[in-house]
């Protein structure tokens, strides 16, 4: 069977600790090139993990390459000018969340890919953890009778080690788009995309100056459900907490 061609642009931590690791263990794709305007970096990781192709320009890596494939993993800012560049290019495209800064620019990819007829998708890897799968399966099923309320939390000891995350032009706001999004995508599908009535949100800049560090969200559904999410950069808490607590009339449920 010939293997998926797949380019990589951003190489920062979660190309080289997940993407390029993942995908050099898979039989069916092949990295063929990596792409990032640090030329350093760039050479570092291609030594590392024994790529041959280098670029520190997108738009020369697509032209250039034949691809099936290109992972799109830069700061939140040039989202939408790689991920639509690539999609024309002919391949298709998975873009790391969050898809983008901004409501348009999301729908200026995701618009690119109906024009292009290429397949998109946004990074969201906690759908496919197993707990989060066998979770999924029990609400199916109907196990914990109606759903009608969900808490979801991410919170950290401290800020993210990326500094263009705390830069609102780069990454379009604080540790909601970072990893309140995740939260936010897993406890909506958990639920069935139930419409949304109100919302609101506290946020608290104690590390931070242009983005929040801490939020706290509550979503109230049309059919009386509720979903509450807590996210933080910096939390005093003897280690991070992940979790994710489901209520049924009939049950409950945890990650």
């Amino acid at each position: 069977m010939e293997k998926i061609r797949v380019g990589i642009v951003g190489l920062g931590w979660v190309s080289q600790v997940v993407h390029i690791p993942i995908l050099s263990k898979l039989n069916e794709a092949q990295i063929v090139a990596i792409c990032d305007k640090d030329k350093s970096r760039g050479r570092l990781v291609a030594e590392k993990f024994g790529i041959n192709l280098l670029y520190t320009d997108a738009t020369q890596m697509l032209e250039s390459e034949k691809l099936d494939a290109v992972i799109v993993a830069t700061s939140t800012d040039s989202h939408k000018d790689v991920a639509i560049e690539a999609l024309k290019a002919g391949t298709d495209v998975l873009v790391e969340k969050p898809i983008a800064r901004k409501y348009d620019e999301a729908v200026a990819i995701a618009e690119a890919a109906k024009t292009y007829k290429r397949k998109l998708m946004v990074g969201m890897n906690h759908r496919f953890r197993p707990d989060t799968m066998i979770l999924k399966s029990f609400l199916e099923g109907k196990e914990l009778g109606k759903v009608f309320y969900t808490k979801a939390g991410w919170l950290r000891r401290k800020s993210n080690d990326s500094a263009w995350l705390t830069q609102k032009e780069k990454s379009g706001g604080g540790v909601f788009i970072d990893l309140g999004i995740v939260m936010l995508d897993m406890a909506f599908w958990m639920m069935g995309y139930p419409d949304v009535k109100r919302v609101s949100a506290t946020h608290f800049h104690n590390t931070t100056k242009q983005v929040e560090d801490t939020s706290c969200v509550n979503i109230t559904m049309k059919n009386g459900s509720l979903i509450n999410i807590e996210v933080s950069w910096s939390m005093h808490v003897d280690d991070d907490q992940y979790y994710c607590h489901v209520f049924g009339t009939d049950g409950t449920a945890s990650l």
